[in-house]
């Protein structure tokens, strides 16, 4: 691929990328770092002919998102002075993982009100993140509009029932 392609597609595709990782509290300065480096990567791969298809914005918003959690793991580690850090504890204690599975069970009853094509819908959705709305509505026979206003109401019915109090 040339300088010139890679141009455009970083012209068709940064502003989403700054977007979404602002969306997922990094500050901006560190998000155009971030997100340069991941350009960088992409680059370099590509060259080394280790990417098959380029299916953007989804390939290059994962590996953003993997540089961003790798900066905040670090950020975390790093200490102050040479001390050493204390073990951290990753085991989940048993309250959160009875809260866990309260949120899943909640989370399902509210997925099963939904109605068969909604939840057909909503899967193709999310269980392939590189499809915009379009390509699935495309995929399904369905107007774009339509695959939005489903994603929105399933969203809006699984926040409602993970914020009810048990």
């Amino acid at each position: 691929m040339t300088r010139t392609e890679w141009d455009a597609i970083i012209r068709a595709h940064d502003r989403r990328l700054l977007a979404h990782l602002v969306a997922r509290g990094v500050r901006i300065d560190l998000a155009k770092e971030l997100a340069q480096e991941a350009w960088a990567k992409l680059i370099e791969q590509e060259r080394e002919g280790r990417l098959g298809d380029l299916q953007m914005p989804g390939l290059i918003l994962r590996q953003a998102t993997f540089l961003a959690l790798d900066a905040a793991r670090r950020q975390r580690w790093e200490t102050s002075a040479g001390e050493v850090p204390e073990r951290a504890d990753v085991a989940p204690g048993i309250d959160d993982v009875l809260a866990s599975r309260s949120q899943l069970a909640r989370a399902r009853m509210a997925f099963a009100t939904a109605s068969a094509a909604e939840q057909r819908i909503f899967l193709a959705l999310y269980e392939q993140p590189q499809l915009s709305c379009a390509q699935v509505a495309a995929g399904l026979g369905l107007s774009e509009q339509r695959v939005k206003q489903v994603a929105y109401e399933v969203r809006k019915r699984l926040r409602a029932a993970l914020e009810e109090e048990s």
